[in-house]
């Protein structure tokens, strides 16, 4: 039993510590490990300290792009090589390794459970607000009947060796297939976990180019449905003197703005959630030209 750990890096991170937390983790739940770095253009410092602290270590390997990516492009180029673990986990270098969850995640996994996501909850009244945006959200998919989202991180996640092959096998949705929170009839797990106080990494928030234009589309829309329900909602107060089938055009167009609106900003959330389908072909270019340890060219 050997589980894969791919650790997204988008600038320079304490590889010590990282590698003594999963080696603590995996020795007490007495499971075998291999970690894979994979790291952006930002990252060149401790990817040339990966060839000197693990340089007789064979349980670590590495990889550099010489771009800025987001690290969905690093996990999937990292999952190409992950099909022999008997799982993989996923946890971005976006924060420190929380060891009781890894262990949380690690059992789980033992106890049968495929796809193992993690959700992060608020206190007080921004959880409330996480909650109600949570709920619009998934209204607007079962509306758009898109597919299922635990709304669960994105970016630290386990999968069993099934479930990586087939998401191997679609490479170009692979950011799609892994915020699924069923497919192909795998059993699924959610641990859910309080947000540390400290701050994420902002780069690893980094928007994709749909969601700027679909949220300026729809506060665009959102403004102007509220302008035409405010004139039709005085034009019926007001008594003015207009046509009354120019009188329920404002109503209708009010509805069809507002309701474009709602699917814009669900369309908004979804590209932060899953972001663009990647080409394949694109990313084994560029796993061909970045530099690596330990790792090999994939076909």
């Amino acid at each position: 039993m050997k589980l894969g750990f791919i650790v997204p890096a988008l600038n320079n991170v304490d590889l010590d510590k990282i590698y003594a937390d999963i080696k603590e983790v995996c020795n007490q739940s007495q499971v075998d490990y291999e970690i894979i770095f994979a790291m952006n253009c930002k990252a060149e410092s401790s990817f040339t300290n990966v060839r000197r602290i693990f340089v007789e270590n064979n349980d670590v390997r590495a990889i550099k792009l010489d771009m800025e990516v987001s690290q969905h492009e690093l996990i999937m180029l990292a999952m190409k090589h992950c099909e022999g673990y008997s799982a993989t986990v996923i946890y971005a270098a976006k924060e420190a390794i929380n060891k009781d969850l890894l262990t949380k995640m690690i059992t789980s996994w033992k106890a049968g459970n495929k796809i193992v996501f993690v959700k992060k909850q608020e206190q007080g009244f921004k959880e409330f607000i996480r909650k109600t945006k949570e709920t619009i959200y998934n209204m607007g998919l079962k509306i758009l009947r898109v597919f299922d989202d635990k709304n669960a991180e994105t970016d630290i996640q386990l999968f069993d060796q099934e479930v990586v092959c087939t998401i191997n096998q679609l490479p170009a949705k692979n950011r799609q297939l892994r915020v699924l929170d069923s497919f192909i009839g795998y059993t699924t797990d959610v641990i859910i976990t309080q947000k540390n106080k400290e701050s994420e990494n902002a780069e690893y928030l980094m928007k994709p180019k749909g969601y700027i234009l679909d949220l300026f589309t729809s506060i665009g829309l959102l403004i102007t449905g509220i302008a035409m329900l405010f004139f039709a909602v005085s034009a019926a107060v007001l008594c003015w003197n207009i046509a009354f089938t120019i009188h329920v055009l404002f109503w209708c167009l009010a509805f069809v703005m507002l309701t474009l609106s709602f699917i814009y900003q669900i369309k908004t959330q979804l590209h932060f959630r899953v972001g663009q389908v990647s080409d394949p072909n694109d990313i084994k270019t560029m796993f061909e030209k970045a530099e690596k340890y330990n790792l090999k060219n994939t076909d």
